[in-house]
């Protein structure tokens, strides 16, 4: 604030106020300055206190200074007699001079632990210019004001990523080349599935210690080769032929056309009980012992039995893919069979 003062009356008030010297009091309330009171108040507040000053009409040419002494955040509010204009707001350690031209009272803080508070600073005031170097720190930083448009290029080096902070989310598509890999950190973990081509094998590298059991199949190998099926024979999956005899068949079409039979092996499990007999024989649908030479392999009890195909008319149908059928054969009905399971596998080598 401004006004015109009567400097003459300034200095003699000064010289007459120098007089009382100084006032060093500790407030327990509101303090009241008289105009004979000294012209410097040391005060320390106690709490939040409120100083009035004296009235204007008979303060003209007087000159206080007011330092808040207090030990700690404590306010001191200056104010006109009336206690109703504030003059100023000295805080912790702050110095306050206060003139009067007879109307009015003018002051502010003029130092302490804070020469201008931010009460006194404009807003976007503090500029760049007036700024010194290294002035900012990390603590004046909002968390999050960092943003990319504040960061120049090439600005954040490795020292600045926290360990493990690069995930995949944070890398681009093709940011990792060779260059980056670790020797052999390329372990099945980090493969995908179907990520290795022939392309990627060296030649002569899928040795026989790298290939899986029953991993080479009849279908990849050239004819002619060795081919198997096999089934499991449950007498509950069984048909009643409607006498003696019983049947299962394989899928349907099980043996290619050209494919020649060798013969069949059946591990019993379960023996074919409730008769007095039960023999298997493998064949096809009207001649159930096309590929049986042995006609009386029993499976009666638990036992590995099988037949080779000699039968002069194995090779019948050769021309055509066959479905294969299992003929058990008890001694008095197939109805008095009562249990039995057994597994029959068919040998035989594809030639097309």
């Amino acid at each position: 604030m401004s006004g015109n003062l009567d400097g003459a009356k300034v200095i003699n008030s000064l010289h007459n106020q120098f007089k009382g010297l100084v006032n060093v009091e500790a407030l327990g309330g509101t303090k009241t300055l008289a105009v004979t009171a000294p012209m410097i108040q040391s005060l320390d507040p106690g709490a939040a206190r409120t100083v009035l000053l004296p009235a204007e009409a008979s303060s003209k040419g007087l000159v206080f200074l007011i330092k808040n002494t207090a030990n700690a955040a404590e306010l001191i509010t200056v104010k006109e007699d009336s206690n109703t204009t504030t003059i100023a707001l000295l805080n912790q350690g702050e110095l306050g001079l206060f003139v009067c031209d007879g109307a009015t009272w003018y002051g502010g803080a003029l130092g302490g632990t804070g020469l201008i508070s931010t009460d006194d600073i404009a807003d976007a005031a503090v500029t760049v210019a007036k700024m010194a170097a290294n002035s900012v720190d990390s603590d004046q930083y909002v968390d999050g004001s960092i943003d990319l448009i504040h960061m120049s290029a090439n600005s954040v080096d490795s020292d600045q990523y926290v360990d493990g902070s690069i995930d995949l989310i944070h890398m681009s598509a093709n940011s990792v080349d060779s260059d980056q890999y670790v020797d052999g950190s390329i372990d099945l973990i980090h493969m995908s599935v179907n990520s290795v081509d022939s392309d990627q094998y060296v030649d002569g590298s899928i040795d026989t210690a790298h290939i899986a059991v029953d991993q080479v199949t009849p279908a990849l190998l050239g004819a002619p080769h060795l081919n198997v099926v096999s089934k499991v024979c449950a007498f509950g999956s069984f048909t009643d032929g409607g006498g003696t005899s019983g049947y299962i068949d394989f899928d349907a079409s099980a043996i290619p056309a050209g494919a020649v039979v060798l013969g069949w092996k059946a591990v019993v499990a379960t023996g074919f009980t409730g008769d007095t007999t039960a023999i298997v024989q493998v064949g096809v649908s009207g001649d159930v012992d096309r590929f049986s030479a042995d006609t009386a392999q029993s499976v009666l009890s638990a036992a590995t039995v099988g037949a080779n195909a000699l039968a002069a008319d194995a090779a019948d149908g050769i021309n055509a893919a066959v479905t294969p059928r299992v003929t058990v054969t008890g001694g008095a009905d197939f109805t008095s069979i009562s249990a039995g399971s057994m597994t029959v596998s068919i040998y035989f080598i594809e030639t097309t």
